[in-house]
């Protein structure tokens, strides 16, 4: 359904950089729910740590159910990769739960974003160009329409059945022309 909060969720380590998310929630003077695990105990408590308060709060490692429940009430989800990433999960996790995107245009991230509906991409780093997304984007992102467009898209491209069926395209695929390379001239 949406909600009035941000979300920002993966592994707590300094290249997925949510001290970036927090910035850019105070920028919008909107709360912010941080969750997933700590991968990296000393940035989690002398980077992230200190920036945690009634704006900024950390959920911790959630089960699917409860991370699932988490994205889908919230307004808009931040990615904030700081490395290239080659596949990031967050976009194709909060679309699946009609949850819009924000995120730093890395890596793999452009071609998740060019087959997706409610997911916006910004440079590198520019939280100052995030922050305008999120408040461009946030109109939309408590109308139920749209929420189901974003899901819609996402299932249509990231789900499990629409993974599985590419595959077996490709591998039908390759077994007919292995097939073919082998028959004899």
């Amino acid at each position: 359904p949406g909600g009035d909060d941000l979300v920002w969720f993966g592994r707590i380590v300094p290249e997925k950089a949510p001290h970036l998310a927090v910035a850019v929630a105070r920028s919008l003077g909107r709360r912010l729910t941080i969750a997933g695990r700590v991968g990296d105990r000393a940035y989690a408590d002398d980077v992230l740590g200190p920036l945690l308060g009634d704006d900024v709060t950390l959920a911790g490692e959630l089960t699917p159910h409860e991370l699932a429940a988490l994205v889908g009430r919230s307004a808009v989800a931040l990615a904030t990769p700081a490395w290239a990433e080659p596949f990031g999960l967050v976009g194709p996790e909060a679309l699946m739960c009609g949850t819009p995107v924000v995120g730093f245009a890395v890596g793999g991230v452009p071609e998740i974003a060019a087959a997706s509906v409610g997911m916006r991409l910004v440079g590198a780093g520019d939280v100052a160009a995030m922050a305008d997304a999120v408040a461009e984007i946030w109109p939309q992102a408590r109308d139920p329409r749209f929420r189901r467009a974003v899901r819609g898209r996402a299932v249509e491209r990231f789900s499990l059945d629409a993974r599985t069926s590419a595959l077996e395209e490709i591998f039908a695929s390759l077994s007919t022309r292995a097939a073919r390379a082998e028959l004899p001239a």
